[in-house]
């Protein structure tokens, strides 16, 4: 995405945050001690809020940012293969580009790895638990054209862990490497993509960096087919989902 165009993806969500913290009466965490967290209510709940954008970017982490966060090392070494991962490259782009197909088949192994370790529903979940809420953020807040749809994270993690599973991405022609992302998939008989990992590497401003992110729609399809029963709030405009519904009223 060029730099213009994910400056207004940003400055929508912004807004999207904005909107939903006046519907809740709460307020806008500017620099939460809870990473992930967008939102407060009164009652002290604590809210990540997507946009309506088609894609949400989860996160976009290089080396320094993954050895850093115990999190992700706890999630049985995850965090060292996405290490593996960067590390499958050159230190410049421009050495990169001189040979992509090398760096590429050395990238298959490591990811290969990480696929492996989400097949394991236990890992699976203690990876979104960590993406998406990061310890303390209870709520998911999802904008749907003028409406939020709101799910308790115990839901959500239930949801996902029970029908996505995790695959390699595989080569479709002659010149493509096989394994170099793992991909998301839920449904029957034609599986849908929830979200990819992936390498940024397309840029010297994204060079090396391990790149999460999850389809607006699809993501929304799989909660609201799953976390039953729904109930609107009053305010008109947010849709509560699941425990949500107790937990919120």
């Amino acid at each position: 995405m060029k730099p213009d165009a994910a400056s207004r993806v940003k400055q929508a969500g912004h807004r999207d945050e904005r909107t939903f913290a006046r519907l809740i009466k709460g307020k806008i965490l500017t620099e939460s001690p809870q990473p992930k967290a967008d939102v407060i209510d009164r009652e002290r709940n604590t809210f990540s809020v997507k946009s309506g954008a088609q894609k949400w970017q989860i996160f976009l982490y290089g080396r320094n940012r993954l050895d850093e966060d115990a999190g992700f090392g706890a999630i049985n070494g995850i965090g060292k293969l996405l290490v593996r991962c960067i590390d499958a490259f050159p230190e410049t782009l421009d050495d990169y580009r001189d040979d992509k197909p090398k760096y590429k088949k050395r990238l298959r192994a490591p990811m290969r790895a990480v696929r492996q370790k989400l097949s394991r529903p236990q890992l699976l979940r203690g990876f979104f638990h960590k993406s998406l809420f990061n310890d303390r953020v209870e709520f998911l807040a999802v904008k749907n054209g003028d409406i939020f749809h709101v799910f308790h994270k115990s839901d959500v993690l239930d949801a996902l862990c029970e029908h996505v599973t995790a695959v390699n991405s595989q080569a479709h022609g002659a010149h493509q490497t096989p394994e170099q992302k793992v991909v998301f998939k839920f449904g029957k008989p034609e599986p849908k993509t929830l979200g990819e990992i992936e390498m940024r590497n397309d840029s010297k401003a994204h060079y090396k960096e391990v790149k999460f992110w999850m389809h607006k729609e699809q993501t929304l399809l799989l909660l609201v087919s799953n976390i039953t029963p729904c109930k609107k709030h009053p305010c008109g405009k947010i849709i509560l989902h699941g425990s949500a519904i107790e937990k919120l009223s």
